[in-house]
């Protein structure tokens, strides 16, 4: 899309900036940034040279942080995303048993739909308002551009077609369940892991204090022995 928001948080949760760049504009701006500390330190070379190489690192370090800040950003969304899309094809199967309108199904779930998933909705109702519902929905599959948001699409277009599509999402709400209590398992089984890590750093530190009182001691006591 010609257009992103990135809407960075800060720790205690409140938004501290929101930007509707280009993505040309961002990776423009990251550059500016890092050119004007470089620049910012060139009158720093009558001092020392070191610091000209330091503001050129530091330089070079916030363009890139700047650039990773987006991609990071566009990795969580799209997690969140994908983590709401079951939810959605469950939504879709219970409404497809009383009803075959695909528009009126979207709009009662962009009610209870998260932010990031319920602005992809708002455009998709738009457009499906302005134009063409089979164009809106690809329109749709291509944003999000995730496995699972295309296998709700083709369903979606099946309905439009006039298919009977209430076993197909039955099947795949059962199937995303399935692949969401895997994730949850694998989640569950990388911590363990994560706190054997932490539990052999913190044995490391405790041997080596024990370490450092006995060679201390000795080394106090080496007169004595001899």
């Amino acid at each position: 899309t010609k257009y992103y928001k990135s809407n960075m948080i800060t720790k205690d949760g409140r938004d501290t900036a929101i930007e509707n760049l280009t993505p040309e504009n961002y990776i423009a701006s990251a550059i500016a940034r890092a050119l004007l500390i470089i620049l910012a330190t060139i009158p720093l070379w009558f001092m020392t040279p070191l610091f000209v190489l330091v503001g050129i690192a530091l330089g070079y370090l916030t363009g890139f942080m700047k650039y990773q800040e987006v991609l990071d950003y566009v990795t969580k969304r799209r997690k969140r995303i994908e983590a709401e899309i079951p939810r959605f094809a469950s939504a879709i199967a219970q409404g497809l048993e009383i009803d075959r309108d695909i528009l009126r199904m979207i709009i009662a779930y962009r009610r209870v739909a998260d932010k990031e998933f319920g602005a992809e909705l708002d455009q998709t109702i738009a457009d499906m308002k302005t134009g063409n519902y089979e164009n809106a929905l690809l329109k749709m599959e291509k944003r999000i551009n995730s496995p699972l948001m295309s296998d709700v699409i083709r369903g979606l277009i099946g309905v439009l077609r006039g298919d009977d599509q209430r076993v197909y999402f039955k099947m795949l709400t059962f199937d995303m369940r399935q692949l969401e209590q895997n994730n949850l398992k694998k989640e569950a089984m990388k911590r363990p892991q994560a706190m054997q890590k932490y539990c052999m750093f913190m044995m490391f530190c405790i041997l080596l204090i024990y370490g450092v009182v006995l060679v201390t001691e000795v080394v106090a006591n080496v007169g004595i022995l001899f």
